[in-house]
């Protein structure tokens, strides 16, 4: 009954199955039995077997929205589910699948990616750019930027490099997530080429500089929630992306003739 009606109150399933003992007994049982009937909630749950549903619940959006009395206000997201079908889902798959969300939606201060430079000439104003540097647990890297700060016009490209070692005796490989604050300028805030777009494979022991060619997007200025803004800051992590493992060649099964 209890894997059917795993919420069911002890009392009525009592009822249900005609039990005329000590109901504190019959309560504590179903208690302790409950978790092991128990679904399990989908935010809790790292892997998916193929047909399981995932659930992705968003809070609220870093920018706000125009309401219809002219006033603008931080909703909440909708909830999104979707179905995983005929794949299993592992959690290595958040970094790339959060990326490509972030930068359709510009959701947490995600950059946007631009193909060319801006068609007009940079602005007057300027604004500093600060750069950062993470590497998640698991990844031998070492990772830092060439220039901690700079000073951009906005609309001006701009070219800086981060350096990258791995430092471990085998070949690793990473995906670089990423984001800017404050998060309201994740949407003028374009890049043109980075190393972020793709995962990077290290040899053993090997160094390597790593470009981020961006531009501030002019449109900033016309927004007013960013009037007073003087820095920005461009932060990555990098995170381990497991590779997966060439089959093993089948062993043969070799039988010895009998004498004869």
């Amino acid at each position: 009954m209890l894997s059917t009606y795993p919420q069911m109150p002890a009392t009525v399933i009592a009822e249900r199955v005609g039990w005329t003992g000590s109901i504190t007994w019959f309560r504590d049982n179903v208690r302790q039995l409950r978790p092991d009937h128990r679904r399990v909630d989908p935010a809790d749950r790292l892997i998916w077997l193929p047909g399981d549903a995932a659930q992705c619940d968003l809070w609220f959006p870093p920018k706000k929205i125009p309401l219809e009395d002219g006033s603008k206000a931080l909703l909440p997201v909708l909830n999104d589910n979707a179905s995983i079908v005929g794949m299993d889902f592992d959690p290595r798959t958040a970094v790339p699948f959060y990326n490509w969300f972030c930068r359709a939606t510009g959701f947490n201060g995600t950059t946007q990616v631009a193909t060319s430079a801006p068609s007009g000439a940079p602005l007057a104003r300027k604004i500093a750019v600060r750069f950062d540097a993470n590497v998640g647990p698991g990844l031998p890297w070492k990772f830092e930027p060439e220039q901690t700060e700079i000073e951009v016009r906005i609309g001006e490209v701009f070219t800086v490099f981060y350096n990258v070692t791995n430092q471990s005796a085998r070949e690793t490989t990473g995906q670089a997530a990423y984001n800017v604050a404050p998060l309201t300028v994740g949407a003028y805030f374009q890049k043109i080429n980075c190393f972020c777009f793709t995962e990077q494979t290290m040899a053993p022991g090997e160094k390597r500089e790593m470009p981020v060619v961006f531009y501030v997007d002019p449109a900033l200025v016309a927004d007013s929630e960013n009037d007073g803004l003087n820095s920005i800051t461009l932060s990555y992590t990098f995170y381990p992306v497991d590779k997966p493992k060439a089959p093993k060649s089948a062993e043969r099964d070799i039988q010895a003739r009998p004498p004869g």
